[in-house]
């Protein structure tokens, strides 16, 4: 389990710490919805989390997002 991010994942882990969904996320990065799921399932692999919730927390910390 590797915490190393690609620039994708970085941009995809933001837009979904916005509350974007994957269908949003994937227009929003011209990427199909299934690659921006899995785009999610590989952040959270590499990060050793389970949910949006605790993906958004990482990207908060990071400084990706504002609370």
């Amino acid at each position: 389990m590797s915490g190393r991010l690609s620039a994708r994942e970085t941009e995809v882990l933001t837009l979904a710490a916005c509350g974007l969904t994957h269908k949003e996320i994937a227009a929003r990065l011209g990427i199909s919805s299934r690659t921006a799921r899995n785009h999610l399932a590989h952040i959270y692999y590499k990060l050793g989390i389970h949910d949006r919730a605790q993906a958004a927390l990482y990207a908060a910390r990071l400084g990706l997002v504002q609370v």
